[in-house]
């Protein structure tokens, strides 16, 4: 909560200084029009949204805060005009609903993107892999292999996705990998928390899955996989005492 609360303070900071900055020098524009002032302030006004458009990422990937995310994200889809732009907004909009276990919504943004030979890698990088991610999800575990092998694998280091398809029937071995894999952000810590639990539940280790499912549920905040912890915590004390 400390470091939330210092996080949404330094981004406070961040829009006070940049506001004040922006004002002071539209009003220089208007009063002494010179192209410095001019430039200076449309400067300032990119700063502003730049700024804005990291913390809007950072309630996804850090504050975990998805339905906040997509409300954000929907009023700078608006205001872009270029194809790729929309598209990153339209993943990370997929990224956010699936987070929801709102699959007709992931769908909705996932089709929504056209991927051509001239769609930029990262931006391919990313629809495959959520795509193979949803397929996981609704059990559709050879098409996600399918896709990930034919359009992700070998191209960045390894991802949870490519340790839970390559050690599906391998309990030990990925909970060995899922160890070592590294977090960048929250979300994947927490994802990576959500799935040992859910292995080691798997392997009947149901003290530690249980001290997983409870990380998951203090620290996931208004993911839906919150909820799922939460129960299985439930589920999981009852077998623990029998």
């Amino acid at each position: 909560m400390l470091k939330k609360n210092k996080l949404t303070l330094k981004y406070a900071i961040g829009y006070a200084i940049l506001i004040i900055l922006n004002i002071f020098y539209f009003i220089l524009a208007i009063t002494k029009p010179s192209i410095l002032n001019g430039f200076l302030f449309i400067l300032l006004f990119t700063a502003l949204y730049v700024l804005f458009y990291f913390e809007t990422t950072d309630l996804l990937l850090n504050r975990l805060e998805p339905k906040k995310y997509i409300s954000r994200a929907k009023k700078i889809s608006k205001i872009l005009s270029g194809k790729n732009e929309k598209s990153v907004i339209l993943i990370n909009l997929s990224i956010a609903y699936l987070l929801l276990n709102e699959k007709e919504k992931f769908l909705e943004c996932i089709n929504a993107i056209k991927i051509t030979q001239n769609t930029p890698k990262k931006i391919k990088y990313f629809y495959y892999y959520n795509l193979a991610a949803y397929k996981y999800f609704i059990n559709e575990k050879n098409e996600a292999k399918k896709i990930f092998d034919e359009n992700i694998r070998k191209k960045m280091e390894k991802t949870l996705l490519e340790i839970m398809l390559d050690y599906e029937d391998k309990p030990q071995e990925k909970i060995a990998e899922l160890k070592k894999l590294k977090s960048k952000d929250k979300l994947t810590e927490i994802q990576v928390k959500f799935v040992l639990a859910k292995t080691y539940e798997k392997v009947q280790d149901f003290e530690k899955a249980k001290k997983f499912y409870e990380e998951v549920a203090e620290k996931g905040n208004k993911l839906y996989i919150v909820k799922v912890a939460q129960k299985k915590i439930l589920e999981l004390n009852l077998k623990i005492k029998n």
